[in-house]
């Protein structure tokens, strides 16, 4: 704000004000004179914003004039808020209800990094993807960060033989049929038989024994388990020719 007196003793008067949101901009201004018995002003209102497209996906964003990118969440993380490129004045981005994130000042072809502040509401060991995403874009494009996934499960069952006795102390591998990127994992039977497997998640799953006269045995975890399972009893069958 200003306020000044002319030589011929007219007065003059200015105020400005912004105001930068996630999603829009906002700014305001108002000129006053008076001279010569006469009042005047000017008011002027602005308020900008930007509709982005990135992969697939739509978000509202402050106004773009070069680059941006687009942070869009995994369906688990429904309902959080995500600070993208948290500073000491507030965060640069958010994911939130209103939709994704959009960092709206990328510049082309310069290294830009983006930085993911885990909500509080995260729970204790959720994947949600590296914390700094580093990458240069090229003119006036728009790039698609995905964060978060479904969560890791734990899993405990109970294997036996055709008998009904307990398949106890034996070493087999877990690998996952319908993900081929998901790394096997080793599980251990107790002597009652009894075995736990952490870091699963939804879908179809083979244990490979590693005694060769054994058949692989399977089971799946739903779509819908909760953060612990406890599976359907494991029937453990021998191949044919073995005794």
């Amino acid at each position: 704000a200003s306020l000044r007196q002319g030589m011929e003793g007219e007065l003059a008067g200015d105020v400005q004000a912004g105001y930068i949101h996630h999603r829009s901009e906002f700014d305001f201004a108002q000129s006053v004179r008076e001279g010569d018995g006469d009042i005047g002003g000017v008011t002027k209102f602005q308020l900008g914003s930007s509709l982005a497209f990135a992969g697939g996906q739509w978000a509202v964003s402050r106004p773009i004039r070069d680059s941006f990118a687009l942070v869009t969440g995994h369906e688990s993380l429904r309902g959080m808020k995500v600070n993208v490129n948290e500073l000491s004045t507030g965060a640069e981005a958010q994911l939130n209800r209103m939709g994704p994130a959009v960092v709206a000042d990328v510049q082309s072809y310069y290294p830009r990094a983006i930085g993911i502040e885990p909500p509080d509401e995260l729970e204790f060991g959720y994947d949600l993807g590296p914390s700094v995403y580093s990458y240069e874009s090229v003119y006036r494009s728009g790039t698609r960060i995905m964060i978060g996934s479904e969560p890791l499960l734990f899993a405990s069952g109970h294997c036996e033989d055709s008998e009904g006795s307990p398949f106890s102390l034996q070493v087999g591998e877990v690998r996952a049929l319908d993900d081929e990127t998901a790394e096997p994992q080793t599980v251990f039977t107790s002597r009652e038989g009894a075995f736990t497997i952490e870091g699963l998640r939804s879908g179809a799953y083979e244990i490979q024994w590693f005694d060769e006269d054994v058949l692989p045995s399977r089971f799946s975890v739903p779509v819908d388990a909760a953060k612990s399972v406890e599976l359907e009893k494991l029937v453990v069958l021998l191949r044919e020719g073995s005794e």
